[in-house]
């Protein structure tokens, strides 16, 4: 019988192990440093994991086809990065009622004082870190002061999740500016590699069989 050739490259990109990191990524406009081992490893890590439950990725596109151009659109207004889009779906999964353990919130989780801080208001009625285009325009003020203040994306991106004190505290004590040389928490190292390995694979889904 003869094998459809489209019914073989699906297969075989179905198979996470046949994939390869692309020669060139990009996060905000920047080239991300694939030519170092450890960088590249780290990414890679991230999208076998992710990859291992394609369902999750399914609907993360189903999401995203709805709400990236609505994120893309606050953003453009603002002349932010296109990319930031990305920290939403690893966040919250693109879902608005998300909550975390530390009570973050939204679609962005937005823990309650730091939404308070920009602005949400969070009543038993309603709570203003899942309204969409509210909490939007407040995460993308929020990561626009952690650039400013950082002065690197990547270092922005992780100090959104792990606070920026915290960041701070780290830079000055290990005497290292680069987010890809800094020795943070799991959590913290592990946030940037997963921001640009969901973009990888949303921006690459035929690579993955889907």
């Amino acid at each position: 019988k003869k094998v459809d050739v489209h019914e073989q490259r699906l297969v075989v990109a179905r198979d996470v192990s046949h994939f390869r990191l692309p020669k060139k990524a990009e996060l905000c406009g920047r080239k991300v440093p694939l030519s170092d081992g450890e960088v590249s490893r780290r990414i890679e890590f991230e999208i076998l994991l992710m990859m291992q439950d394609r369902g999750q990725v399914t609907l993360w596109l189903r999401r995203a086809k709805e709400l990236f151009p609505r994120i893309e659109a606050v953003l453009s207004q603002n002349n932010g990065c296109d990319d930031l889009k990305y920290l939403a779906l690893i966040e919250s999964g693109l879902r608005p009622a998300a909550l975390s353990h530390a009570s973050a919130k939204g679609y962005w989780q937005f823990i309650p004082s730091t939404g308070k801080h920009f602005g949400l208001s969070q009543h038993s009625n309603w709570d203003e870190r899942s309204d969409f285009l509210k909490s939007t325009k407040a995460a993308h003020r929020y990561l626009t002061e952690l650039h400013r203040k950082f002065g690197s994306w990547p270092l922005a991106m992780a100090a959104y999740n792990t606070g920026p004190s915290r960041l701070a505290s780290e830079i000055e004590a290990q005497g290292v500016s680069r987010y890809w040389r800094l020795r943070l928490f799991r959590e913290a190292e592990r946030y940037v590699p997963r921001v640009i390995a969901a973009k990888i694979i949303l921006e690459r889904l035929a690579d993955f069989g889907m």
